[in-house]
C-alpha cells in the first residue's frame, strides 16, 4: 500500500509504502480505519496495522476474517463491523469480539433454529443505523427464488439478533 504525505492527496511518493505481507495471492478488498489502526481487509485474512506513531507496525494478523466484497465492512462508533462466512465481528480498537458466537448459528439448521443464511456465492451486505444503534446484515434474494430475502439485525444497546423478512 501507498500512502500520501498529510494534505498531499494526489501525491503518492514509493517511500511512503506499507508492506504487511507480500506473495500471499491474496487481493486487497477494503482498508477500515478505527482509531490509530488501519484494517486491511483481503479476502481470506484480515490485517490491523498500528499507523500511530512515527513508524507502521503490523500488530495482527487474522485467517478467516476476510470479506469477498466493500460492501461486508462498516463503521461504527463502536468500531468496525464485518461480516463473511463464519460470523460478524466488532474490532473496538483493543480486540476482535465474534458477536454471533453462542448467540446466532451461521447456517440454518431447522426452521425452529434459524441462522444467518450465508451460502456458497450469496454475499452479504452489512450497514450500522446510528439511530437505533444497530447493524443490519441483509441478505439478497437468490434471483432462482431458492432461498428468501433476510435481514438480520444487532441491537448494541441488548446485545441481542433479531430476524426479520421485512427489509
Amino acid at each position: 500500500m501507498l500512502y500520501s504525505p498529510v494534505n498531499k492527496f494526489d501525491i503518492l511518493p514509493e517511500v511512503n509504502a506499507i508492506d504487511v505481507t507480500t506473495g500471499d495471492g491474496d487481493e486487497i478488498v477494503k482498508l477500515e480505519t478505527f482509531a490509530d489502526r488501519l484494517l486491511q481487509f483481503k479476502k481470506r485474512t484480515l490485517y490491523i496495522i498500528n499507523i500511530g506513531g512515527a513508524v507502521e507496525f503490523l500488530e495482527s494478523q487474522h485467517s478467516n476474517m476476510g470479506v469477498e466484497n466493500p460492501s461486508q465492512t462498516c463503521k461504527t462508533e463502536y468500531g468496525i463491523a464485518w461480516v463473511n462466512k463464519f460470523g460478524v465481528y466488532l474490532y473496538d480498537g483493543q480486540k476482535i469480539t465474534e458477536i454471533t458466537r453462542g448467540k446466532l448459528k451461521t447456517v440454518d439448521t431447522t426452521d425452529r433454529a434459524r441462522g444467518l443464511n450465508v451460502v456458497e456465492n450469496k454475499i452479504p451486505l452489512i450497514g450500522y443505523h446510528a439511530l437505533n444503534k444497530w447493524i443490519v446484515v441483509h441478505i439478497a434474494s437468490d434471483p432462482s427464488g431458492s432461498f428468501e430475502s433476510e435481514a438480520w439485525i444487532y441491537d448494541f444497546k441488548n446485545g441481542s439478533w433479531t430476524w426479520s423478512q421485512e427489509i
